[in-house]
């Protein structure tokens, strides 16, 4: 399955540098589902079982992930008054990436407290740490969406490690996921 996983990489990211990288919302859909086809390889060399709920949040996130980036690469070559290296994001309005960036958001956070509420039934510890989780998990999302505003996420690596308050909250999130598979 690995190997599998590895040559749909490999072809999706020459397919991405010779051709989809030039086809707007394509591209979008391209460098998303590379980061899908790395956690997919991560379950597939672990061992590890993805559910439909994982591939779900994953891909969106992705997809919000993705075009955040747009969005500032944008930003930030209008403020600086250049035009951007991508030519590609001459044919995507700032409010279309917008509205790519809110349903993937509004996907992604629906899955997953779907899956959050759908982990357990009840009022016990346990259902509870799963229910609260989602909303640390949304407040990651809209603080990074803040970020991507702000211009702040033209390379979201940065973006996420050097915002304290994104930072704590990424922190309250996997204390509160952690503590309800393992603790309660």
């Amino acid at each position: 399955a690995l190997l599998i996983v590895t040559v749909l990489y490999v072809a999706i990211s020459v397919a991405y540098s010779l051709w989809l990288k030039h086809v707007a919302i394509v591209d979008l859909g391209a460098v998303a589902g590379l980061f899908m086809i790395r956690a997919i390889a991560g379950g597939a060399a672990t061992g590890v079982y993805l559910t439909s709920w994982f591939l779900v949040v994953t891909s969106f996130a992705a997809l919000f992930i993705v075009t955040g980036k747009r969005i500032s690469e944008i930003s930030v070559h209008e403020e600086a008054g250049i035009e951007s290296k991508r030519a590609v994001l001459a044919e995507m309005p700032r409010s279309v990436l917008q509205q790519i960036s809110t349903i993937s958001a509004t996907i992604a956070i629906a899955a997953y407290a779907l899956w959050a509420f759908q982990r357990s039934y009840g009022s016990d510890l346990h259902s509870v740490l799963f229910h609260a989780s989602a909303v640390p998990f949304t407040l990651v999302f809209l603080r990074y969406l803040l970020l991507v505003h702000r211009g702040d996420a033209e390379a979201p690596e940065h973006a996420v490690t050097s915002d304290r308050v994104l930072l704590a909250l990424v922190a309250v999130w996997v204390a509160t996921f952690v503590a309800a598979v393992y603790v309660a």
